[in-house]
């Protein structure tokens, strides 16, 4: 049985399972906060009783729940400091996780973006990173041109949490040989920090744009 926080006791014992010699006894917790009786973060008492031929014995720990971590905040700027609507596949942008809280550190960065009109979400990272920091990152124009960023943040046992952002892509009104350049540049960036995903994603929009013109 576990005793919560609130002094209310609950039992688990269709969740108790005997091995064949009857010596050794598992209880399997199977998504506790599922059940309602467990929160993330909270330390719990959990209460054995063994009883045989009448006479009972019992023996206690304590298990605290790993919870996500918490507060996190996502911000998305763009690189060069201005605060207009970006180009699309041309203005850059850092996108920052701060203000997390957990023990559990270091903790894991995974990046992804969604236009509005978008049913999928496209990775920006290929694998968790260590650094809440991405930079040099670019967004197509699609739909309307809002942009939702997310960050999913890992900590060492596991636990995740996601924050979500918005920003604003602006449809060029050409593409030339200049934009094409500073373009291919950004993709050799994306190249050499391991995005080749994003890479790919990119000039299959670039091919797109090319391809109205």
């Amino acid at each position: 049985s576990a005793r919560l926080q609130n002094g209310e006791a609950a039992t688990f014992s269709n969740q108790v399972a005997t091995a064949a010699d009857r010596a050794t006894t598992s209880l399997v917790l199977r998504q506790p906060e599922a059940s309602g009786l467990f929160a993330a973060g909270v330390s719990y008492r959990l209460r054995l009783t063994a009883t045989i031929n009448g006479a009972s014995r019992f023996s206690t720990c304590q298990v605290t729940f790993n919870s996500p971590p918490r507060n996190c905040q996502l911000y998305v700027t763009r690189t060069d400091g201005e605060t207009d609507p970006g180009i699309e596949l041309n203005t850059t942008h850092t996108l920052t996780v701060d203000l997390c809280v957990d023990t559990e550190v270091p903790l894991r960065y995974e990046f992804s973006f969604r236009p509005r009109n978008s049913r999928t979400t496209r990775r920006i990272d290929a694998a968790a990173q260590v650094s809440g920091t991405r930079t040099g990152i670019t967004f197509p124009f699609e739909g309307d041109g809002n942009v939702t960023v997310y960050a999913r943040v890992i900590d060492q046992l596991g636990a995740a949490s996601r924050v979500e952002a918005f920003t604003m892509i602006t449809e060029t009104a050409d593409v030339d040989v200049g934009f094409v350049n500073n373009y291919l540049g950004q993709q050799n960036e994306d190249i050499s920090r391991g995005s080749s995903s994003t890479a790919v994603l990119g000039m299959t929009s670039l091919m797109t744009k090319i391809n109205k013109q």
